[in-house]
Formats: structure tokens, C-alpha cells, sequence
């Protein structure tokens, strides 16, 4: 895959910024190769921690990656006391997904990600190279 222009990411970015939205939320996106190998390893992580044998049998797939090979992920988070932080993302995220369509990119709404994302470690990753904030929501990718 091709790495994504920066005015096409500006563009959909943009857009996500101006969904019809009731509070607070952030947009972070990471094209960083090493963040995003850490990130896959602990959704991996994760999964195998889960109990449930499919899951566990996905992440011990050598071929699986989290972000299905996606160079560029978009996080959407929303603070906690934005109590319309889920449907403000959500909305973002449609926002986002139309605008890259539009572009010719393809997108994958996911959720799997999410919790392994909120592990204070990732949390520290997130934040020395972005402009991540806590309390994920929900999340999208390029």
C-alpha cells in the first residue's frame, strides 16, 4: 500500500472536524511503521488473553494484523465528559469514511483495536508521538 498523501489527509481529516457534533472529541492519526507494529502486537496480545478460541487462533495467525496492512490508522477519542462522545466520533468517522471514498481510498470501520489502545503503555505511545487524548470511543482506518 501507498502511504497517503498529507493534503488528501488534511482534506479528510478536515472533514471528520466538521461533523455536526455536541462536544469534545479528537481525530489522531498514525502513519508511524513502528507504532503501528507495537500497536498490532497488542491487539494480538490481547486476543490471545480473550479466552475465546477464534479469537485466539487470529492472533496466533502470522498473517494477521489488526489494521489489515493499513499504512495510515485513525483514532477517534472522545473525554469522558462528553456524554455524546461515541455518537460525536461516530459521526466524525462517517465523515471521514466518505471523504477518503471520494479520494479512492479504502476504509475499514473497526472496534477490535480499542481495548488494548487504552493499556496505559499504548496510551504513552500514543501521546509522545501524536496529539492523542485519553478515553477512546471508537476508531476507524485508511
Amino acid at each position: 500500500m501507498k502511504k497517503i498523501d498529507e493534503n488528501d489527509i488534511e482534506k479528510i481529516i478536515g472533514t471528520g472536524k466538521i461533523a455536526p457534533v455536541a462536544g469534545k472529541f479528537q481525530i489522531t492519526v498514525v502513519q508511524n511503521k513502528e507504532i503501528l507494529n507495537k500497536l498490532n502486537d497488542a491487539v494480538k496480545e490481547a486476543l490471545k488473553a480473550s479466552g475465546d478460541e477464534a479469537r485466539i487462533a487470529q492472533a496466533e495467525n502470522p498473517d494477521y494484523n489488526a489494521f489489515y496492512g493499513a499504512n495510515t490508522f485513525v483514532l477517534f477519542s472522545a473525554p469522558d465528559e462528553n456524554p455524546f462522545g461515541a455518537l460525536d466520533t461516530a459521526l466524525a468517522a462517517e465523515n471521514i469514511i466518505l471523504a477518503s471514498t471520494e479520494l479512492g481510498l479504502g476504509t475499514c470501520y473497526m472496534l477490535t483495536p480499542v481495548f488494548p489502545l487504552q493499556s496505559p503503555e499504548n496510551e504513552e505511545l500514543l501521546k509522545k508521538n501524536s496529539n492523542y487524548q485519553k478515553d477512546i470511543n471508537q476508531l476507524g482506518l485508511l
